[in-house]
């Protein structure tokens, strides 16, 4: 199946990868590291072999902690130590791993539109895989508030990233607080999980703090800081495109406007389904992974079109499945819990055939390899 057109594929070839900005950790830190760290590297090493390793790490154990914890609180069975200390190993090593490809391709002379698509692209997934394994740390399906608005606020970062880059050409970093900071809060939780003795129970034990206007935990506190820079960031990055988009000719608004308004269908759903899904109260992590992936493969092609500067539009298939699991809640037509199971398996094989389309496409087009740098 072709997912991209001759033209397409021509402007695709064209396209350089642009980054604008730099968020407080890069800066002080994680840029300088992996300035040095990749020069450890040979120049054999292709850059992709260095994101597939670095998201193995991340989703490997990322996926055992969803396994064993399907309602994020203490009600699971308490999840090994050793698997948390495995998922924060990960989640460090991802990170930076995550930083390191890019510098390894700038370094080789192999930076590539398919590189790009893999790195961003397994971001997108890390978007489902590293909250909601907070979520299952910090037994957040105890405030199902919190535990949806740690994904969303996820997804719609990442998403909003890529907006402002459909609308520029650059992928603008926040300068405050990005992606590398909400992975480092991700890292600390998996941290205190694997160090704490019921960990969960820490997270979900009461302070006495009379001035606190809502329930004074060490999970609601530790979830203030990050919650407060998100909403700011959230208002800065809307703000700027919103402006962006101001200046562009009005024949191109509803163009440029089209990643908002897929982004609004999704919320919508996901938003109408937990609250009316009694399986939200027993399997939430379930539930959210399924009512996100729609969003992910959502990303995954504003990824590719962005790069054949093409029109997104407004919709796609994928952003029925929150509607139709939404009629069948409101019908009671299936089981909750098989139609779920089977739309994440559904939607798992259908990301995975589309994604590999699409790299065959650009690796036959490109005339690049995915692991290995030819020699000259």
């Amino acid at each position: 199946m072709d997912i991209l057109t001759k033209p397409q594929l021509k402007i695709l070839s064209k396209h350089k990868y642009c980054m604008a900005g730099q968020s407080i950790l890069e800066r002080v830190f994680l840029s300088g590291f992996c300035n040095e760290l990749v020069k450890l590297f040979p120049r054999w090493v292709a850059p992709n072999v260095i994101t597939f390793v670095g998201s193995l790490l991340l989703f490997v154990p990322g996926v055992l902690v969803l396994t064993y914890s399907p309602s994020a609180t203490r009600q699971d069975s308490e999840i090994c130590r050793c698997l948390w200390a495995a998922m924060a190993v990960g989640s460090f090593l991802y990170q930076v791993l995550d930083c390191v490809d890019g510098k390894q391709a700038r370094r080789t002379g192999t930076s590539s539109p398919l590189g790009e698509f893999l790195d961003h692209g397994f971001d997108a997934l890390a978007t489902i895989v590293m909250p909601l394994s907070v979520s299952a740390a910090m037994a957040l399906g105890e405030v199902p508030a919190i535990h949806v608005f740690t994904i969303v606020a996820a997804i719609t970062l990442f998403q909003i990233a890529h907006w402002h880059n459909y609308i520029t050409g650059k992928v603008h970093v926040n300068e405050l607080i990005d992606v590398e900071e909400a992975r480092l809060f991700s890292t600390l939780a998996y941290i205190v999980a694997a160090v704490v003795p019921s960990a969960r129970d820490f997270f979900a034990s009461s302070l006495d703090l009379p001035w606190c206007p809502f329930p004074a935990t060490v999970r609601n506190l530790a979830m203030v800081p990050p919650s407060f820079f998100v909403f700011l960031s959230l208002f800065i990055c809307v703000r700027r495109c919103t402006s962006l988009i101001s200046q562009k000719p009005a024949s191109e608004h509803h163009r440029l406007y089209g990643p908002f308004i897929q982004y609004f269908i999704w919320v919508v759903g996901v938003l109408a389904v937990v609250v009316s899904s009694p399986l939200f109260s027993t399997h939430p992590q379930l539930v959210l992974v399924t009512l996100t992936l729609p969003k992910v493969h959502s990303i995954h092609r504003v990824l590719v079109l962005n790069m054949s500067r093409s029109h997104i539009g407004v919709f796609h298939p994928l952003l029925c499945v929150p509607y139709l699991l939404l009629a069948n809640t409101l019908t009671g037509a299936v089981s909750e819990l098989p139609l779920f199971t089977a739309c994440l398996a559904l939607q798992l094989m259908f990301i995975a055939f589309w994604s590999v389309c699409a790299i065959r496409q650009m690796l036959d087009h490109l005339n690049v390899r995915l692991f290995t740098i030819p020699t000259p």
